[in-house]
């Protein structure tokens, strides 16, 4: 059964699997299951695409997305190895063009064990780069991220993980350079031959920015705002603002493994945050997937 390929952590499902692919396989063999193909295309619906507090200025938007990615594996010993990840991607907004993009990014995985073994603790530490094109030129950043994650399995049915991670982005406008820091935990559980249901909680801490009437509140907390093109700046009386905050995200899925290399994904994002001012919102993501590996 194919895993979600969720980038953290659940593409460490379809490593681990070539991963053990290459090393039972003979060495001719090597090279040409070291380069592996994926495609992912998401259906995405969104309670509050602004980030806005509660009230008339909340926004919502389906977008269509589309990433195509390619990953090398490099086996460094029985216990460690690198793994090369590029990716192109695409997103469609219907009701707020601003928002649609491209974007481009490559990491480096570097994954290893102290001892081998089924129920053995794994671990990754990932440097990532990231280039997104929007049509609200403001929106154009560049992320940098460093990421720590510890897996283990317990059972054939039960596999966790946890870990750490940082991110910066620069971009065009000010509002939207961001930092932020967050840890996670994972719990994946297979139900089923085909089946696997997860959740995974994200604590983050750091820059948010949101869109809506600026209140007095808001500008005073704000460390930066700007009219929000994508949302009809001025003339609308939209301006996006960056604030320091604290975000809680719980996601929960379901994946349906079609086959070995074909998979449906559904899953639901709760998002809450409070920021300094005491201005806080939330927002509901709801995600249909095809997963794709080649």
């Amino acid at each position: 059964m194919l895993k979600r390929a969720d980038p953290t952590p659940g593409t460490r499902n379809f490593l681990a699997f070539a991963l053990v692919s290459l090393l039972v396989l003979p060495v001719p063999a090597l090279a040409a299951k070291a380069l592996r193909f994926s495609v992912n295309a998401s259906l995405v619906t969104d309670d509050n695409v602004n980030k806005a507090p509660v009230g008339d200025d909340v926004r919502e938007d389906t977008f269509v997305g589309v990433l195509g990615g390619a990953s090398f594996v490099q086996i460094l010993g029985l216990n460690s190895s690198l793994i090369y990840r590029a990716s192109v991607g695409i997103e469609e907004y219907q009701e707020f063009d601003g928002l649609s993009n491209a974007s481009f990014s490559f990491a480096v995985d570097y994954k290893f064990r102290f001892v081998r073994g089924f129920t053995a603790p794994g671990f990754t530490l990932t440097a990532s780069l990231n280039e997104q094109d929007f049509d609200s030129d403001m929106r154009d950043a560049t992320t940098f991220g460093l990421l720590a994650v510890a897996d283990k399995r317990f059972t054939d049915r039960l596999a966790t993980a946890a870990g750490l991670g940082f991110k910066t982005s620069e971009s065009e406008s000010d509002v939207f350079d961001n930092d932020s820091l967050r840890v996670f935990a994972n719990v994946d559980l297979v139900l089923s031959e085909r089946a696997l249901a997860y959740t995974t909680l994200n604590l983050v801490s750091g820059d948010v920015v949101s869109t809506s009437s600026p209140t007095v509140d808001i500008i005073a907390a704000a460390d930066a705002i700007e009219a929000d093109d994508a949302f009809g700046g001025r003339d609308t009386g939209q301006f996006a603002y960056r604030l320091d905050a604290d975000t809680t995200l719980l996601t929960l899925g379901l994946n349906y493994g079609i086959n070995q290399d074909h998979s449906l994904d559904a899953s639901v994002e709760f998002l809450d945050s409070s920021a300094d001012g005491g201005i806080d919102y939330e927002r509901t993501t709801f995600r249909l997937t095809y997963l794709g590996v080649f």
